[in-house]
């Protein structure tokens, strides 16, 4: 196995050698797994090089290993902003729970930082309904925090129901002001990222 701690420190001090990365490259496609394959992902995300993307999102949707589609999904969305690669992946994601809980739990994230960005309606429909479907505390807990941070909400006073239901307000309305907002040339509609 490669030193990828020392592999790392160069992609970020910008010392990889091509060679080296090479040899990342060659370690990921000969089938290199879990942990070891996150941290070999890892100096591949840090160095950047050209046709990176092309490399992770191969591992977009890796069904034996949600950890790494959790990452790659993470890497692409919030660390390099490339919402147009993952886009489609983090709305199938929130669509239904056909993925594990780490991936859609990431996508909700993700999608936070996308409606923030921009990003058209469907994704805050998406963080309002998986607030009103939490079944208990812990999946409230986690699915208010992506709403929160998508529309950019004070914590009110009080505990998790308070915060819930404040987000749940703030986001129905700003979902119903969207729906009523006549479109026209001139009108600044909210874009499709």
């Amino acid at each position: 196995m490669m030193d990828v701690d020392r592999l790392k420190r160069a992609a970020e001090e910008r010392t990889l050698s091509r060679s080296e990365l090479a040899s990342v490259v060659t370690e990921i496609d000969a089938g290199a797994r879990g942990p070891y394959l996150l941290s070999l992902l890892g100096v591949v995300a840090r160095a950047r090089p050209p046709h990176a993307e092309e490399l992770l999102l191969r591992f977009l949707d890796h069904p034996e290993h949600p950890d790494v589609t959790s990452w790659v999904l993470h890497a692409l969305a919030l660390q390099w902003r490339r919402f147009d690669l993952v886009a489609g992946r983090v709305r199938t994601a929130l669509a239904g729970p056909a993925d594990p809980w780490d991936v859609r739990s990431t996508a909700a994230t993700v999608a936070a930082a996308m409606y923030r960005a921009g990003g058209a309606d469907d994704l805050l429909a998406h963080l309002v309904r998986d607030v009103e479907g939490a079944a208990s505390r812990i999946e409230l807990r986690l699915a208010v925090e992506p709403l929160v941070d998508a529309l950019g909400i004070g914590r009110p006073a009080g505990g998790l129901t308070e915060l819930a239901d404040e987000a749940l307000r703030v986001g129905r309305q700003r979902l119903a002001e969207h729906v009523r907002a006549p479109v026209s040339g001139g009108d600044h509609q909210r874009g499709d990222v």
